[in-house]
């Protein structure tokens, strides 16, 4: 499969599609405290196995799954992951 690159011009505004989920995740990392680990998966609605696999540095989020998530967890803005 061919995939062709965008070649960005000057002052072009361009817009995320997908964010690194290792950013989200890593507020979770940070939880000591097993119950909040599990209210913070709650609050997303994914399962501790998904949080884990999001924690890893190569994983991505698409922008709508992203601002789902930003909304669920009361963040200003999806940009706030980036």
């Amino acid at each position: 499969m061919k995939t062709k690159q965008h070649i960005y011009e000057e002052g072009e505004i361009v817009y995320k599609k997908w964010f690194r989920s290792d950013k989200l995740i890593n507020k979770f990392h940070a939880m000591e405290d097993n119950e909040k680990k599990i209210s913070f998966c709650r609050e997303l609605g994914i399962g501790l196995d998904r949080a884990w696999k999001m924690a890893q540095p190569d994983n991505v989020l698409y922008w709508a799954t992203a601002d789902r998530y930003a909304t669920k967890l009361r963040l200003s803005s999806l940009y706030d992951m980036a």
